[in-house]
């Protein structure tokens, strides 16, 4: 169904007045976190996203710079349980099959993913099994295999030593520090661009850094 997902109204209908944790800035330029409606989420955010995507002509004035300007607000609904908070959203998504009988409460989950462009989620490995969907926009994605975790410079586990733990490469991966990080050139990985109807499975402890190229959702399921 990515045809509803790309119409934010769907949205703004369904859960406008819900209230959604929202992640401000991108990597290394984070501002912060706060709550916003989904319907504010979508107006003060989405909506210039989108108009930024717009190509610029000879003929721009203030009034569309203006809106250009605002649309550089990074704004993301991440990693959030927005199908248990409003059910009436699971209409616009199956399950994929190959995760059926395999999604347990106790052990996995569906999360929404909802942003702006230039979105971007840091360098890091998860404890789970993890099927990404592209439900609208664009996401660009890196993966690394687990035999490169000697040159990712992982940062320290905040719960060290629990089998749910995600950790985290203290590097920017589309633009490392490699005075600090030396090491991190001589990772090697794969790369994709997820568009809408598109899947990418990652193993367990597979690390990956994503980033939004454009407004975008996306539903991902985790399990063991």
């Amino acid at each position: 169904r990515t045809d509803e997902w790309r119409d934010l109204r769907t949205l703004a209908a369904t859960a406008g007045t819900r209230l959604v944790p929202v992640e401000y800035g991108g990597f290394g330029d984070r501002r912060g976190t706060g709550v916003l409606s989904l319907d504010d989420l979508v107006r003060d955010y989405l909506l210039p996203s989108n108009a930024s995507h717009r190509p610029k002509t000879a003929a721009t004035d203030e009034a569309a710079e203006a809106t250009a300007t605002a649309a550089a607000a990074v704004a993301y609904m991440s990693q959030h349980a927005l199908f248990h908070q409003v059910p009436e959203l699971q209409r616009m998504f199956a399950v994929p099959p190959y995760t059926l009988g395999r999604l347990r409460a106790d052990t996995g989950a569906v999360n929404a993913w909802v942003g702006t462009r230039d979105t971007t989620t840091a360098l890091h490995r998860d404890p789970y099994l993890n099927l990404l969907a592209q439900a609208a926009g664009f996401k660009y994605v890196r993966v690394y295999g687990c035999d490169q975790t000697p040159l990712l410079y992982a940062e320290e586990a905040v719960r060290g030593g629990n089998a749910n733990t995600f950790t985290r490469s203290a590097v920017h991966a589309e633009c490392p520090d490699l005075a600090r990080y030396p090491k991190f050139a001589e990772a090697v990985f794969s790369e994709a661009v997820l568009g809408p109807g598109d899947l990418l499975f990652m193993p367990k402890g597979v690390w990956h850094y994503v980033r939004g190229l454009t407004t975008s959702v996306s539903v991902n399921f985790w399990w063991s």
